[in-house]
């Protein structure tokens, strides 16, 4: 799956907004993610330290974790398919 095709995908759900509908080379914060989704921040933490979220950098203890807007629309389009999936 293509970043592209991962958005076009998350646009079904309203839940992803916040995501699709920003510019294509916003980086995002682990409090945005965890707020955005209601999630823990430790969960979006951990998925950065497992490398799970493809782009994303950890810039030390004073800035942090740090994921790209690709990386996210693949991880969280596969999350969701996955789901579906399962259900």
């Amino acid at each position: 799956m293509t970043p592209e095709d991962a958005e076009r995908y998350l646009r079904e759900f309203p839940e992803f907004t916040w995501l699709t509908d920003t510019a294509p080379d916003h980086w995002y914060k682990i409090i945005e993610v965890a707020d955005a989704l209601r999630l823990g921040e430790t969960a979006v933490r951990n998925a950065c330290m497992r490398g799970s979220i493809n782009g994303a950098i950890n810039y030390g203890p004073r800035i942090g974790w740090r994921m790209p807007r690709r990386g996210l629309l693949l991880y969280f389009a596969a999350k969701k398919q996955q789901s579906r999936q399962s259900d």
